[in-house]
């Protein structure tokens, strides 16, 4: 049924790059969403006062934040496709997360509103009127919030809009709550025991615990996830494709929205390469990232003694002695130096974030163990760094 819909309403609908085209997938969500949610609203909103039940009407009014949340995903994807301007070279596409976070703001603060009623409704209970009209009403608003959730998450994933998958996610805790509250309603006519505060108060915590996810995961990503490996993996393995490049290191990525993505990347080159060669190399990668993933990347060159016999030598038994021993570490930039003094084996080694500084000392020993026992004129340097691909 989704993708009828999206036939009839979205024209070009499976080019999800286009920008047009995703916006036209959000559009088409809102509207619907605001519709579908209105009517509940209403519906359970006269239903609650009438029957005197808090747990109703905090679904009722649950269900107009949804059309708040909705409108907000309609402005937002409006403002997401403006094209950059000088005061945005970016673009608008972090848009998506600010509107995911004002949605998560509103979901907590109903959440709070609804915990101090339900409160006061334990301490006074009320008595509940009921009729099979609401729990016809109950029933078909769950059904309605489940497919919304289904719709939403597949629009979400298809444009991978974080704005979509978080509506999404409040639409199931809609679904489960509205299943709650008619669970409470039915057990209280079959018993005599009103429950509709306490249950009341557990559709608070679910909309805080909705909204605390959802604020959660935007903040995550407007302060900077750590790079997807897959995705790290796709820009490594076209860089390092190019003849000529030996190693690739150091790869960060800047998302500033869909198809606003921003990375550098440290690609190394014998140390006898030629500048023009080098340079046109650099140029043949980027180009390549950007044609294939959409990436604009810069890459840096790094010089590399390929033909060093005895920096080879130590470089295959240090990577060996990484990948059997600390697999999730990554060496690179190795180099030899050699002054008046000493003679130094030097390398840069990237650790995860979660290596203890007791974890890092006993690394370092290790490594300058090795380089020693090769040759133990060398003064063995360990620059230790982190990473921003994440771990596996």
């Amino acid at each position: 049924m989704t993708n009828l819909l999206l036939k009839i309403f979205v024209k070009d609908y499976q080019n999800t790059e286009n920008q047009a085209v995703r916006e036209k997938y959000g559009v088409f969500s809102s509207i619907l969403g605001i519709v579908l949610n209105l009517i509940l609203f209403v519906l359970k909103f006269v239903l609650g006062i009438v029957m005197n039940s808090v747990a109703v009407t905090a679904d009722a009014f649950n269900n107009l934040t949804d059309c708040a949340s909705s409108l907000l995903s309609f402005l937002g994807f409006k403002i997401a496709n403006r094209p950059a301007d000088k005061k945005h070279p970016f673009g608008y596409g972090r848009t998506d997360e600010i509107i995911s976070l004002i949605i998560a703001g509103s979901i907590l603060l109903l959440g709070y509103e609804f915990i101090r009623t339900s409160i006061t409704n334990i301490l006074v209970p009320v008595h509940i009127t009921y009729s099979f009209l609401l729990i016809a009403l109950l029933a078909v608003g769950s059904l309605v919030k489940v497919w919304l959730f289904i719709f939403n998450r597949k629009l979400g994933k298809a444009i991978n809009s974080a704005t979509l998958k978080a509506i999404s996610i409040d639409s199931l805790n809609d679904a489960i709550i509205t299943g709650v509250t008619f669970i409470s309603i039915a057990f209280t006519a079959f018993s005599g025991i009103i429950i509709d505060g306490f249950v009341g108060v557990f559709v608070a915590l679910m909309l805080i615990r909705s909204g605390y996810n959802i604020a959660k995961d935007n903040l995550n990503a407007i302060l900077g996830n750590p790079v997807d490996k897959e995705k790290a993996d796709q820009i490594k393995e076209i860089v390092s494709s190019f003849d000529g490049i030996v190693g690739v290191h150091d790869l960060i990525i800047h998302s500033y929205g869909h198809g606003r993505n921003f990375a550098t990347i440290h690609a190394e080159v014998a140390n006898d390469t030629l500048f023009h060669e080098a340079h046109i190399l650099r140029e043949t990668a980027e180009k390549a990232v950007l044609e294939q993933l959409n990436i604009y990347l810069t890459v840096a060159l790094d010089l590399s003694e390929v033909n060093n016999q005895a920096l080879n030598q130590l470089k295959e038994r240090i990577t060996s002695f990484l990948a059997k021993a600390y697999p999730t570490t990554n060496a690179h930039d190795f180099r030899i130096t050699n002054s008046e003094d000493s003679r130094n084996f030097a390398f840069e080694l990237e650790v995860p974030h979660d290596f203890t500084q007791n974890e890092q000392a006993r690394l370092v020993t290790s490594l300058e163990a090795i380089v020693t026992a090769t040759d133990e004129s060398y003064n063995c340097i360990v620059n230790l760094e982190y990473g921003y691909i994440e771990q596996a």
